[in-house]
């Protein structure tokens, strides 16, 4: 045992012999080791002063702010390379308002409506197409489409719930195929091109960034409330009047255009001078110096969140303030409150849900004090490089020769359209189909009965032979004829139907001479308009119809383009203020046994 150790020694005192460095390297590894930790403690140290001291100064943020906006512009402008776009936006609107401030049948189109367009563009093919398109209740309002081709400079509209042809749009002026030109030009860029961008971009981003001085921001703590909790934030503010404004922006401007390395960035410098001379001048016309804008944003945590944002503008010469605040709720969600002199003008939420890159939807929750609440939803998609819809306008036809059958077929379908039906509401009943009609019956009620008159679009109550009269004092019945059919307006308004015959049956305010007045005014308005010729309005006339006596006459009048109206007015009174009236169009197709017929009402009190 003895041995052993002494062996153990003797080989431990032999290997030192033989490695001398080696007890001198494990005190070198430790002095280095320590020298390490110092300068990690010492870097970390700096870090924080730095961040603490100069990274979250109120100017830095701001400076930071505006490099980040441009490094993303720039970024993405010289990623973009595509061949055709296609974009979709489709908006809803709920409103619930307070005392009846819209008339309840334009609240209820409102809130049935959803409005969509859809753009579709090929920059090779210099090819454009828009449309845009109203459902109502799941009915088609309107669909309207435009084609263009740039090339030909041709253009093509369509209504297409009312017309099978597209019609040619002539004498559009020059700008209009210019801007759409710029539109469809490809944006990739070459990559000569793509350092310039870059260059100029990073000597915009100097010069605006330094137009941030430090003068001009303060930093100070304060708390806020999200979400029901309180946070201790920091309020980085940037706060300029119209004059500090003026002069930074001059500033930049100048530099920008004596810069000679910004300048060669173009190839059109004419162009880029006349562009900031512009902007310089628009600059100068500002007067209202003394006024201010403040941005304030509120951060905290060690990374510097930011959990809420404003914008204050003072109106020096009416001493109005407004601020706009944002507050961080969620990822994804923000909170958004408008005060007019510190009294809070309207409140909302703003949600915003990215499916992928190429859709995503965007809800706004908003409530006005004594208005009441609005509840938008866009929903958005684009896509790049998929082939854009054909469109085959062969069949396309010019205004000028437009024929009458073309004509009347438009105008039927548009008076069987829910379209149609939503004007007679908004008229107070008063038939303006292709703004055929433009009297003025009702000017002179007093309040009570043009709310009478206000149906509130609910389901009716009457028989599809019957309607009220508008004072609702009267019920009246009429017949229908084998082959037709009755469309409800309102209890006040029925509409017959029968291939091209179109029949509006409602009760208007005045008397027997009085409705033949409006029938001149009408006649008057027509003969003003310089699309219109060859206005005729008949002698009023009478027939007796089972004991009634009715009135008529008729409307006629040609458009320019070689196509005539006529519409027929029968007309009875039912009281000392009230007729009972009938609208006819399709008049050639209509037999007198027909319309003796409709003719043949009975009237009953309905009070």
């Amino acid at each position: 045992m003895e041995e052993n150790q002494n062996l153990n020694s003797v080989s431990n005192k032999e290997t030192t012999k033989m490695n001398p460095n080696l007890n001198g390297k494990k005190k070198g590894k430790g002095k280095i080791l320590l020298i390490i930790v110092i300068l990690l403690i010492i870097a970390i140290v700096g870090g924080l002063i730095y961040y603490f001291a100069i990274y979250t100064k109120p100017d830095k943020i701001y400076k930071r702010l505006v490099q980040s906006s441009i490094n993303s512009y720039t970024n993405k402008r010289m990623s973009m390379d595509y061949q055709t776009f296609k974009t979709s936006l489709k908006l809803n609107t709920k409103l619930d308002l307070q005392n009846n401030q819209i008339d309840p049948n334009m609240l209820d189109l409102i809130n049935q409506t959803t409005i969509g367009m859809d753009l579709q563009a090929d920059n090779e093919q210099k090819q454009f197409l828009m449309n845009i398109k109203a459902d109502y209740d799941k009915d088609s309002l309107l669909d309207f489409e435009m084609y263009s081709n740039v090339d030909k400079e041709e253009t093509y509209m369509q209504l297409k719930n009312w017309f099978d042809k597209y019609i040619v749009v002539e004498n559009l002026n020059e700008e209009f195929y210019t801007s759409l030109r710029e539109l469809l030009t490809n944006p990739k860029i070459e990559s000569s091109k793509k350092q310039n961008i870059h260059k100029s971009m990073k000597i915009v981003k100097e010069e605006l960034t330094n137009a941030i001085k430090k003068e001009y921001c303060t930093a100070q703590k304060e708390d806020i409330t999200v979400k029901g909790k309180t946070i201790h934030a920091t309020k980085n503010t940037l706060k300029m009047n119209v004059g500090q404004l003026k002069k930074e922006m001059e500033t930049v401007l100048n530099h920008l255009k004596d810069n000679q390395e910004f300048m060669e960035c173009f190839k059109d410098q004419d162009k880029i001078l006349d562009m900031l001379d512009n902007f310089s001048n628009q600059l100068e016309e500002i007067e209202d110096e003394d006024s201010t804008i403040e941005i304030s944003i509120y951060t905290n945590g060690l990374i510097q969140e930011m959990q809420k944002f404003t914008l204050t503008i003072y109106d020096a010469k009416t001493n109005e303030e407004v601020t706009m605040a944002f507050t961080k709720l969620e990822f994804n969600t923000y909170l958004m409150e408008m005060l007019e002199e510190e009294e809070t003008i309207l409140t909302g939420k703003i949600t915003i849900q990215v499916k992928d890159k190429k859709e995503g939807t965007i809800d706004y929750e908003l409530e006005i004090p004594n208005f009441g609440k609005v509840k938008l939803n866009l929903e958005y998609r684009q896509v790049f490089d998929e082939k854009i819809e054909e469109v085959d306008v062969r069949n396309s036809v010019k205004a000028e020769e437009l024929t009458s059958e073309d004509q009347k077929n438009f105008i039927t379908n548009f008076q069987k359209s829910k379209l149609y039906e939503l004007i007679g509401n908004f008229t107070n009943n008063r038939s303006s189909s292709n703004n055929f009609m433009e009297t003025e019956s009702k000017n002179n009620m007093t309040d009570d009965e043009n709310r009478a008159n206000n149906n509130d679009n609910e389901t009716s109550t009457m028989k599809e032979n019957e309607i009220l009269s508008y004072d609702e004092a009267a019920k009246i019945r009429f017949k229908i004829p084998v082959g037709y059919q009755s469309r409800t307006v309102s209890d006040n308004y029925k509409v017959l139907e029968k291939d091209d015959i179109l029949i509006n049956i409602f009760t208007t305010y005045a008397d027997k001479d009085g409705y033949y007045e409006e029938l001149e005014e009408s006649k008057q308005y027509y003969e003003e308009q310089d699309s219109i010729d060859n206005v005729v309005l008949s002698e009023i006339k009478n027939i007796e119809v089972n004991g009634r006596e009715f009135y008529y006459a008729t409307l006629s009048y040609e458009y320019s383009f070689d196509s005539k109206v006529e519409q027929m007015y029968v007309w009875s009174e039912i009281s000392d203020e009230m007729v009972l009236n009938f609208e006819v169009r399709g008049l050639e197709n209509l037999t007198n046994e027909e319309l003796k017929e409709i003719l043949t009402v009975t009237i009953e009190n309905n009070r």
